[in-house]
């Protein structure tokens, strides 16, 4: 096999995760791997995760990385990547300090 044909094996393996998007959608959907009708939005991050890592895969395959690098640094900027979007907003502490000096509350 020529170095190409390893590329080609490479971005194939890089889209299984977002390959297999459906077939978890449907096992959510129909209940098999949470209970609850609302398990479908979980489908929402693993998309988004799929896509980042399909992206990533991509293009340090395309310079000429390794299996073993590009699959290290897809998977941990994919990961960033979701901690950072879908972080838990934090409570906003500013505005009771500012209701508390208010000239209203003297």
């Amino acid at each position: 096999m020529t170095s190409n044909n390893f590329r080609y094996a490479h971005l194939v393996i890089a889209a299984i995760p977002f390959m297999f998007t459906p077939v978890v959608g449907y096992l959510l959907g129909e209940g098999f791997l949470n209970s609850g009708d609302k398990s479908i939005v979980l489908i929402l991050p693993y998309i988004f995760w799929a896509s980042i890592f399909l992206i990533t895969a991509v293009v340090l395959i395309l310079k000429r990385g390794d299996l073993s690098a590009w699959m290290k640094y897809s998977a941990v900027i994919s990961f960033g990547v979701i901690l950072f979007v879908f972080r838990p907003t934090p409570l906003v502490k500013s505005e009771s300090k500012r209701r508390l000096r208010s000239p209203l509350n003297k």
